[in-house]
């Protein structure tokens, strides 16, 4: 009796580490910016592990002489993408675009920070709106409450059986 107690504690202690060491190897979200513009901030984010999920994502404007938010967006990073296909992501549905409007926001320096999961976006962008050594007439506090030109539909991925638009 004390062997088959052993015995099965043993098991179940393996195929704990076993399931943990096979989490622990899973990939890790991955984000990156293409293009941060005068009216669009794009790029994609994607995860090895689940190669054909589209993943949320959320972008963070922030003042870079304060360090402070002035803008956040959440969205799904779903649009298709022949160079994401292409390079072997998936089924090339993990980009996104988001159409802002900087001149909402005062004149000054403003660093663009992507987030997949618990993940940065490996390439922050700095956008530089109008004349940064402008006198800022309105205070960055109050650009909290500002939104971008919009979230817009783009193209339509296939997934799981389902034709899913994916706000972009």
């Amino acid at each position: 009796m004390k062997l088959r107690h052993l015995l099965t504690g043993t098991i179940l202690t393996v195929s704990l580490l076993a399931a943990t060491a096979v989490t622990a190897f899973a990939a890790a979200p991955k984000g990156r910016f293409e293009t941060v513009n005068s009216t669009t901030i794009s790029g994609w984010a994607y995860n090895s592990s689940t190669p054909d999920d589209a993943l949320n994502v959320r972008i963070s404007v922030k003042d870079k002489n304060t360090g402070e938010e002035v803008f956040s967006q959440r969205m799904t990073a779903g649009e298709y993408s022949d160079k994401l296909y292409g390079s072997g992501k998936g089924n090339g549905c993990h980009a996104f675009t988001l159409s802002m409007d900087w001149s909402a926001l005062p004149d000054g320096v403003y660093l663009v920070e992507g987030y997949v999961g618990d993940n940065d976006f490996s390439n922050p962008r700095t956008y530089t709106n109008g004349n940064p050594d402008a006198k800022q007439e309105a205070p960055a506090a109050q650009a909290q409450n500002l939104v971008p030109l919009g979230v817009v539909y783009r193209r339509h991925c296939f997934i799981a059986g389902f034709l899913k638009p994916f706000l972009l």
